[in-house]
This record gives structure tokens, sequence and C-alpha cells, in this order.
């Protein structure tokens, strides 16, 4: 007995799903076929789960054995991985920042800061996922964080 077969992956451009074990492009009722989600190599993506839209059954290991027993409809679940740039002064009252942002794995983002009349931005202190802080960017008001792999600290250092 042949059973239908349909596999769609909820994710985003990168993200991929295999199908092993179907022996032809039927697959056939007591057949085991392996189904793997493959998470992009450029880390932005993370596999969630697999839910049998037939049965009702959801599930969380990857790579997914099952044994067909009736017609199949998988959705694959991908989540978007995310890294957190918080933007600080040391003072308030001498000047404020912006670019503070949850902001996805891989990509680049904008932070500055603008010192309040009679104050400059002298540098800024940076902490990736809570390290020792370092300075960085001396004079510089604004600039671009790229290809974003971790959590970012910085502190705008206004005098």
């Amino acid at each position: 007995m042949a059973a239908d077969g349909h596999i769609s992956d909820y994710g985003f451009e990168g993200a991929d799903v295999t199908v092993e074990g179907a022996k032809e492009s039927t697959i056939v009722s007591g057949e085991t076929i392996t189904i793997t989600a493959i998470e992009p190599e450029n880390g932005r993506l993370s596999y969630v789960k697999m839910v049998d839209n037939v049965n009702n059954i959801e599930y969380t290991e990857n790579p997914v054995n099952i044994v067909v027993s009736s017609d199949l409809d998988i959705s694959v679940y991908f989540k978007e991985n995310t890294c957190v740039v918080y933007v600080n002064e040391n003072n308030p009252e001498y000047g404020k920042v912006l670019g503070g942002a949850v902001v996805p794995r891989g990509t680049n983002h904008m932070i500055g800061g603008k010192p309040n009349e009679g104050h400059i931005l002298r540098d800024w202190t940076m902490s990736i996922d809570g390290g020792e802080p370092e300075t960085v960017h001396v004079g510089e008001t604004h600039f671009e964080i790229t290809n974003i792999q971790n959590n970012y600290e910085f502190t705008a250092n206004f005098e």
C-alpha cells in the first residue's frame, strides 16, 4: 500500500530537510524513513521540532526515524538565532546612546552616542559574552558591529 508524503520546512533561507529510506518517490507503508533537518552553516538558524500533522505527533530529536503507517504531512520548524547588543552610558548627564537591540546572529548592527553640550565621547568599553571589558573605538561616536556571533555590551565613556 502506498502512502502519500508531504514535507515542508518552516524556516528561513539556507535551512534544508532531507528524507532517506524511501525506495521510490512514493513512500510505502511499513518503510522506515529518516528525516533530517539541516541547519545552515552561517549559524543563524537552529532546529526546533518536526510535527506529524496527520497523526498529531511532535518530535524534538534530529534526525527522526519514522515507520510509515499512514499518509504523512511533516512540518519542520527552525528558529532564528539571535544575539543581544547592550548599549549603556557611563553618565547619562554627559550624553545619550542608541542602538541596543536583539539582532539576528551573523548580521551587522550600528550603535552610537551623542555627547551633551560641553562634553565629549572619549571612547567605548566593550565586553563580549560577559568577558573582560576592553577599550575600543576611541574618538568615534557611531560605528558598526559586523557579523555578530555573540552578545555584546558597550558603554559609551563620556567626559
